[in-house]
C-alpha cells in the first residue's frame, strides 16, 4: 500500500515577496499610474522584510508592499503618517504625494515620497552621533508621537498589534540554534536565559499601549552632517502597542545610558519596570537581527553583533 503521507515542507520565509517586481514593472506602474510623473530615472534602492524601495528621479522614494497582507498595514502607515503630518514635528517623516492603486499588473497599493536627506544609523561611524542633542531630540519626538490618543488612532483605522514579552521571547528561542554557535563567549552567558526561554518575565509590569512607529532601529533613523538626528523613515509597521519597542531599537544601537538620556526628554511616566522592558526588548532584538544577518538579511554581520554587545551593556572598545 503506497504512503499517503505529505512530503514535508520548507517554511516560507517571512521576508519572501508573492509579487515579481522589478525596474521594469515600476516603470510601468508609474507611467500609468501618474503620467504627469515625467521618470528621467529609476534605481532599486533595497528592500526589508515588507517592502521594496525604488528611488525615482533621485528625488522621489517609492515603496511597495511585498505581500498581499501588507495592504493592510499600507492603509494605516497612510494614516498615521497623515495624521502626524498635522502635528508640529522636529524631525522629518515621510509625506505620501504618490498613492499607487491595486491593479493587475500590481496587487497591491503603493506610496511615493520626497526623498528624505540623511545618512542612515547603520552607516555611520557611532563616535560621531551626537548623543546628547540626539537624546533630547528623539525624547521630544517620541513623547508627540506617543500622545496621541487611542480614540484618534481607532478613527483613523490605524492597526492595533499586541507584542506580548512572552511571543518575543519565543521567537529569540527559535533562534538558538542559528545563533548559539556564532556567539563569542561572553555573549552566550549574557544571552543564554533568551535563548534557552529561561529570562523571567513575571519582574516586568503590563505593557501598555500607544501608537508607536514600531521599527525604531538604527537603518530607519537618518542623521545629518553634524551626526544630529534629522528624519525618521519606513512608518511600515507603525501601529497601536508597547512604546517600550520604540526605546529597544535605541537601546541596542547606543545603549542603555543613551536611553536613560532620552527618557529625561520624554514627557509620559516612566519606571524601572518600563526601562527593564526595553532592555529586554532590545536584547532579543539584537540577537534576533544577528541571526537573520547570519542568514543573509539586513545590515551587516559585524554591525549586528555590535549591537548584540551594545544591548547586554559591554563595549568592544
Amino acid at each position: 500500500m503506497m504512503d499517503h503521507k505529505s512530503a514535508p515542507t520548507t517554511p516560507v520565509p517571512p521576508w519572501q515577496s508573492e509579487f515579481s517586481l522589478d525596474a521594469g514593472t515600476v516603470r510601468t506602474l508609474l507611467h500609468s499610474q501618474f503620467p504627469s510623473l515625467s521618470l528621467t530615472s529609476l534605481r532599486y534602492l533595497g528592500e526589508g522584510w515588507d517592502s521594496a524601495a525604488y528611488l525615482v528621479n533621485d528625488e522621489w522614494i517609492f515603496r511597495f508592499p511585498k505581500r498581499q497582507e501588507r495592504q493592510e498595514w499600507l492603509e494605516s502607515e497612510l494614516s498615521v503618517l497623515r495624521l502626524l503630518g498635522t502635528q508640529q514635528l522636529e524631525l522629518s517623516i515621510p509625506v505620501p504625494v504618490y498613492l499607487g492603486k491595486p491593479s493587475q499588473r500590481f496587487p497591491c497599493g503603493f506610496m511615493g515620497y520626497r526623498l528624505i536627506g540623511g545618512t542612515q544609523g547603520d552607516r555611520v561611524d557611532l563616535e560621531w552621533v551626537d548623543r546628547n542633542e540626539n537624546a533630547r531630540r528623539l525624547g521630544v519626538f517620541l513623547s508627540a508621537l506617543h500622545s496621541i490618543t487611542l480614540q484618534e488612532a481607532a478613527v483613523r483605522g490605524i492597526l492595533r498589534y499586541e507584542s506580548p514579552m512572552e511571543e518575543v521571547l519565543a521567537e529569540t528561542v527559535a533562534m538558538r540554534e542559528m545563533l548559539w554557535p556564532q556567539l563569542p563567549p561572553e555573549l552566550k552567558d549574557m544571552s543564554q536565559p533568551f535563548l534557552e526561554g529561561t529570562y523571567a518575565l513575571t519582574k516586568m509590569s503590563p505593557a501598555r499601549s500607544c501608537l508607536s512607529h514600531g521599527d525604531l532601529h538604527d537603518e530607519h533613523i537618518l542623521l545629518d552632517n553634524a551626526g544630529c538626528v534629522s528624519g525618521v523613515i519606513d512608518w511600515g509597521d507603525s501601529c497601536v502597542t508597547d512604546p517600550a519597542i520604540d526605546f529597544s531599537g535605541l537601546y541596542a544601537w547606543l545603549g542603555e545610558t543613551f536611553v536613560r538620556d532620552v527618557l529625561d526628554h520624554y514627557t509620559h511616566s516612566w519606571d524601572a519596570s518600563f526601562l527593564e522592558q526595553i532592555a529586554f526588548r532590545a536584547r532579543c532584538a539584537a540577537l534576533s537581527s544577528y541571526g537573520h544577518s547570519l542568514s543573509g538579511r539586513g545590515t551587516s554581520t559585524a554591525n549586528r553583533l555590535r549591537m548584540v554587545w551594545t544591548a547586554f551593556g559591554v563595549s568592544t572598545t
